[in-house]
């Protein structure tokens, strides 16, 4: 795989997992310190958030880079990955802010 090849499957990659983790920034902002159950529920199985919503993203007609292929199966697979992509990309810039913010 040249350099050419792997940066068109890899920035939107980037920009997917990006733009998943800025949902998830947007949703624990508007959560917030609820004490409703299911704001608990919600908080504790955050982590898999991104990567059901990538799995979801999955079954819609969304385009995905060439090397991954068609099929419905390929497109789970990438957004997925990009869901745990954004996952630690909300633990790192909840990290960083945190840091900032002391």
């Amino acid at each position: 795989m040249t350099f050419t090849q792997l940066a068109e499957v890899s920035i939107p990659f980037v920009i997917v997992g990006c733009v998943l983790a800025g949902f998830g920034q947007a949703l624990a902002l508007v959560i917030g310190d609820s004490s409703h159950p299911l704001a608990r529920f919600w908080r504790r199985t955050a982590p898999l958030h991104p990567i059901l919503l990538g799995a979801l993203l999955g079954f819609a007609e969304l385009p995905v880079p060439e090397p991954m292929g068609e099929g419905t199966a390929a497109r789970m697979l990438w957004y997925c990955g990009a869901g745990v992509f954004s996952a630690l990309t909300y633990k790192y810039v909840n990290r960083a802010m945190e840091k900032k913010l002391q």
